[in-house]
């Protein structure tokens, strides 16, 4: 929808907003479903990494929810703090894999 609102010389606020807006739905969905599979497990190690998960999802639904805002205004920086998202949850992996090496 960006490119194409690009394409057509339209602003591509509502559409990154709208598209912000969804990431925010499917996070706090995802935080619900989180709860219920916390909830059912039992293994120590799991448990352990919770807390951090938990910040982790609270931070991005945040994000979310910020760029929402954000979007209506400058589309292409919401963009980018979608991009922050992402790496917020692949550079904790990647320090742990290091860690483990």
């Amino acid at each position: 929808m960006w490119s194409a609102c690009r394409r057509r010389g339209e602003s591509p606020n509502s559409s990154t907003a709208i598209y912000a807006g969804l990431q925010c739905v499917c996070g706090v969905a995802f935080n619900v479903l989180f709860s219920t599979i916390v909830r059912q497990r039992d293994d120590e190690a799991f448990r352990h990494r919770v807390k951090v998960r938990r910040r982790q999802n609270l931070v991005a639904v945040t994000v979310y929810a910020l760029s929402a805002l954000v979007a209506l205004f400058v589309p292409i920086l919401a963009i980018l703090l979608f991009a922050a998202v992402s790496l917020l949850y692949v550079a904790p992996t990647l320090l742990d894999a290091r860690k483990t090496e």
